[in-house]
């Protein structure tokens, strides 16, 4: 998977560059292909937990 491991190199140069990146904050921090992994699993969880409740009906 090289897209995955390009995509975290890159995410790694760019949290490393800018100081609005806390570790500590919620902004997850990309350290790993186990981190990106994670975060879509608990994005999809999120989605289909909103589609089950019908979505957002504004």
């Amino acid at each position: 998977m090289a897209l995955l491991d390009d995509f975290v190199r890159d995410m790694q140069h760019t949290q490393n560059r800018h100081s609005y990146v806390d570790h500590g904050s919620d902004i997850p921090y990309i350290r790993s292909r186990d981190d990106v992994l994670r975060l879509l699993e608990e994005a999809e969880a999120m989605l289909f937990a909103q589609l089950a409740k019908g979505g957002d009906r504004r």
